[in-house]
């Protein structure tokens, strides 16, 4: 196994444990079965030494793979207990864990 395909087996054993089923629906094309996996996390502001938590945000983590594309603004999970909308904030995209703002 290549390091990339190690650390796609790790995430996929990860996701698998902490994750919850959900339903990718994106605007557009078909929906996709997925783990997902919510946080509330802290926003700090302003960003450096000296910052404060300014509010709370709901994240949500997901693999790109089960997907079939990319979520974009508007796009939508649902889960067993609500449906998660995609903000236009999108924290990261590595290829192997996609993270973005909630609501």
């Amino acid at each position: 196994m290549t390091f990339d395909a190690d650390i796609a087996a790790g995430l996929a054993d990860a996701m698998a444990e902490a994750g919850e089923p959900a339903t990718f629906r994106p605007v557009s094309g078909a929906p996709a079965a997925c783990l997902v996996v919510v946080r509330q996390e802290a926003v700090e502001e302003p960003v450096g030494f000296s910052s404060r938590v300014s509010q709370l945000e709901n994240t949500l983590e997901a693999r790109p793979d089960e997907l079939g594309r990319e979520p974009a603004s508007g796009d939508e999970f649902e889960t067993a207990s609500r449906t998660w909308t995609v903000t236009p904030r999108i924290l990261e995209n590595s290829g192997l864990i996609f993270r973005a703002v909630v609501e």
